[in-house]
């Protein structure tokens, strides 16, 4: 376009260098489309012919950066959570280890997958009662009560 321009610049047409530029931009224009267009404007001036030049070069080299543009996107790995202990207390045998290797599997003992020590069967509940010993302790026609402590233990029969 520039170079078109420059030449009738160089020589001197004077009233009909417009035209004949405008006339050069429209013939010299290789998209069929585009050219098409301009035939089709009425009263097509210089100014407007560079315009619509221009606006079509603008729009096709957009079009050609969004077909063969790399799109780059970065990956963003969710946090999950944090991942438990594989291994657990089992309350068949007492170990810690991961769920279902218990060596307590198929064992018996009256009953099965279970060790002797963990047995559910022969555990019994026993309330103890701590009772503090005090040599002071007065009765005169009274009742008293002395603080105690119950706490609940489990005792398994072996």
């Amino acid at each position: 376009m520039l170079h078109i321009l420059r030449l009738a610049s160089t020589y001197e047409f004077a009233e009909q260098e417009n035209g004949l530029i405008r006339d050069c931009i429209v013939l010299g224009i290789k998209d069929s489309g585009l050219q098409e267009r301009l035939l089709r404007e009425n009263n097509l001036s210089l100014e407007k012919a560079i315009e619509i030049v221009s606006a079509a070069e603008v729009s096709r080299e957009q079009i050609r950066n969004m077909k063969y543009e790399t799109v780059t996107v970065d990956f963003v790995k969710k946090k999950g959570k944090p991942k438990k202990s594989s291994q657990y207390e089992c309350k068949k045998c007492g170990r810690k280890h991961k769920p279902c290797e218990c060596p307590a599997f198929e064992k018996i003992c009256n009953k099965k997958n279970h060790f002797a020590a963990k047995c559910f069967q022969n555990t019994k509940n026993i309330h103890e009662i701590n009772v503090p010993d005090n040599d002071l302790d007065v009765y005169i026609d009274s009742v008293t009560v002395n603080e105690t402590k119950c706490e609940m233990i489990n005792c398994t029969d072996y």
